[in-house]
């Protein structure tokens, strides 16, 4: 929304539109590349979920809860390999139409020409309608983050709400703070890669012809469809045994990441491309730039935005992993998600929220780190939008 040239709305107001008549008709329509990617990683990302059925399915079972039991409870590789590709199907589909419905139309909005800044509407009735909404979803989200720090300064869940902090006690002096150290360490070393890799992969999927294209397009998507245990369990099997033994060590796991938070990055950066004109690369280069310099001088800086958004989204992915890692964490290194799995599994829900409480803390006070550096540097907020 931040990167839409406004005056192309005003242009159609003063064709007589009226402002619902302009959002339905020229702004929802150029957002239609970041509506879309959203769609699609929301999707994948559920479809692929196996924390929250584990935690709170019940009786209720979902593919990747059950590839997981086939494999570690039931020891039935065969069936959870099948179950493993009937859940790539859906997946795959998606992506099939978030391409036809992004790439059917021009979404560019970048052009290089000077546009005026967006105003803000001031009817009132609109600014009520968006408060209300907005206040409502901001409730429900805080009301589940209350919850979690309600239970952890909580002696006992669901029985006895009085406050203690013998939960902090317990994971800070009586028990081992290498998840919490870990899990920043490691989140803090795959962000950037799984940022820059996914800038460079998205550039290369928009910009340029090559053989192979669709299926390097495919594949950039694919790790998010997989179930996070298929992924860890194959990097488990692979790494493993000579020549790649990676076993054991931060260096599968911060693979891991990498491999789980790339197409973020990717999905980001093809939304924001797609929104920028060619001809600024065209200028570019007709003025004598190299394509490094044309990416590093006119590209990435207007993708500076989509940059942020994938960073900021593959720490927070990185720092929130469980399904992908929990076959490849070890006595040397251990995960602060794992920590919280483990104390649900044994009944201790006040510890399991002072873990959960310590992880919402370290991933605010990084988005916080983030956008204090951006201002320090002259960015706008917008660069945070994710």
């Amino acid at each position: 929304m931040g990167n839409l040239d406004p005056s192309v709305e005003e242009n159609a107001q003063n064709l007589g539109a009226s402002p619902w008549k302009t959002f339905t008709s020229v702004t929802l329509p150029m957002a239609t590349p970041g509506i879309a990617a959203a769609m699609l990683l929301v999707f994948v990302q559920s479809i692929a979920d196996i924390g929250n059925p584990m935690l709170l399915g019940g009786d209720y079972h979902v593919l990747a809860a059950q590839v997981y039991f086939q494999l570690m409870g039931s020891y039935n590789p065969q069936g959870g390999a099948i179950l493993a590709v009937i859940l790539l199907i859906p997946s795959i589909t998606a992506f099939v139409l978030q391409k036809f419905w992004a790439e059917r139309r021009s979404y560019v909005s970048i052009t290089g020409k000077t546009a005026r800044t967006r105003q803000k509407t001031s009817d009132p009735l609109a600014v009520g309608l968006g408060t209300a909404l907005c206040s409502t979803v901001a409730f429900i989200i805080l009301l589940f983050y209350g919850m979690v720090f309600v239970g952890a300064f909580s002696k006992l869940w669901g029985i006895d709400y009085s406050f203690t902090l013998r939960n902090f006690n317990h994971i800070f002096f009586l028990r081992d703070t290498r998840p919490i150290f870990h899990t920043l360490q490691l989140s803090a070393v795959a962000a950037p890669i799984s940022g820059i890799i996914g800038i460079i992969v998205a550039y290369v999927l928009v910009r340029k012809r090559f053989i192979g294209k669709n299926v390097l397009e495919v594949v950039s998507v694919l790790s998010l469809a997989v179930p996070g245990v298929i992924l860890g369990i194959g990097y488990a099997i692979f790494f493993n045994k000579p020549p790649f033994i990676l076993s054991g060590t931060a260096t599968i796991i911060i693979l891991s990441f990498v491999v789980r938070t790339m197409p973020i990055g990717i999905r980001a950066g093809v939304a924001g491309l797609q929104q920028i004109d060619p001809g600024l690369e065209e200028a570019s280069a007709n003025l004598g730039a190299s394509s490094s310099q044309t990416l590093k001088r006119v590209v990435i800086p207007l993708l500076r935005p989509a940059f942020f958004a994938g960073l900021l989204n593959a720490f927070i992915r990185s720092m929130t992993s469980i399904s992908a890692v929990i076959f490849l964490i070890s006595a040397r290194w251990q995960l602060l998600t794992a920590a919280i799995l483990a104390a649900v599994e044994i009944g201790q829900l006040g510890l399991a929220a002072a873990y959960a409480a310590v992880l919402i803390v370290l991933t605010s006070v990084f988005m916080g780190l983030l956008r204090f550096g951006l201002n320090r540097l002259g960015k706008t907020p917008t660069d945070l939008s994710c």
